[in-house]
């Protein structure tokens, strides 16, 4: 059931991230046997790739705790990770897509790339950038 709080916390980072980026934010709920997480992807509207922002853990089914942590997350990550520019695009399609990701490394940005993703093999990255920091 989601309480009154969780859907505010919600409704601030969907607000964060579409000021930074214009993007839509979903947020997946998960419970694996005694585990629960909470999974936050951005929708990029260019292109309507979904792609993982933050995945964070729950203690059950009262999420608050892992939204303020997203939340938190969403106004330091600028501050705290590095910028990164990936060219990729799905194969089969013309052109290519640049996305950007803010990441701890190179590692990350695959994994935040691929989660969510059912094929991973219909896609191309063509580079991954690190950008200066500003």
């Amino acid at each position: 059931m989601i309480t009154s709080r969780q859907f505010k916390l919600e409704e601030q980072i969907r607000e964060l991230v579409n000021k930074d980026n214009k993007s839509d934010v979903q947020f997946v709920y998960n419970r694996d046997g005694d585990k629960w997480s909470v999974d936050v992807f951005t929708v990029n509207p260019s292109n309507g790739e979904t792609f993982l922002m933050k995945s964070e853990p729950s203690s059950g089914a009262n999420y608050e705790l892992a939204l303020e942590r997203v939340l938190e997350y969403v106004i330091k990550h600028k501050k705290e990770c590095n910028s990164y520019t990936v060219e990729w695009t799905k194969k089969g399609e013309n052109g290519y897509n640049t996305s950007y990701f803010y990441c701890t490394s190179m590692y990350d940005v695959l994994h935040k790339f691929y989660e969510g993703k059912g094929n991973p093999e219909k896609y191309n990255i063509f580079s991954i950038k690190l950008n200066p920091s500003e």
